[in-house]
């Protein structure tokens, strides 16, 4: 129950003895049940509120793990792109360096290669 409420109800308790100090039991009984009803059905929407603001909470994260891993899933690609590149640019360096060394024998040896 929130002080508006609570201040509402209180309110009303106080103007009910002051306007009607003959009141029976049975009426104050019947006040109160109805008070507690109200509580009640104020807390039950309470809780249903808190309980959507918290399943839109459970989408929002949702949503942002699965960008994340997609985020992540592109990263790990971009690496292994990145990688199976300068594996290929290693290999070319060594056939030029390959090469290079090999033109550099003399003749004779060249041919036994």
């Amino acid at each position: 129950m929130d002080a508006t409420h609570a201040n509402e109800t209180k309110n009303w308790d106080i103007e009910m003895q002051h306007a009607c100090p003959g009141i029976s039991s049975s009426q104050k009984s019947r006040h109160g049940r109805h008070r507690h009803s109200r509580q009640i059905t104020y807390e039950q929407d309470a809780l249903r509120r808190q309980s959507q603001q918290q399943e839109l909470e459970i989408i929002r994260l949702q949503s942002f793990i699965q960008k994340f891993r997609d985020f992540t899933k592109k990263l790990d690609d971009e690496v292994e792109t990145m990688v199976h590149g300068t594996c290929r640019v290693q290999a070319s360096l060594e056939d030029i360096d390959c090469k290079r060394r090999v033109e550099k024998l003399p003749h004779e040896q060249r041919e036994h290669i």
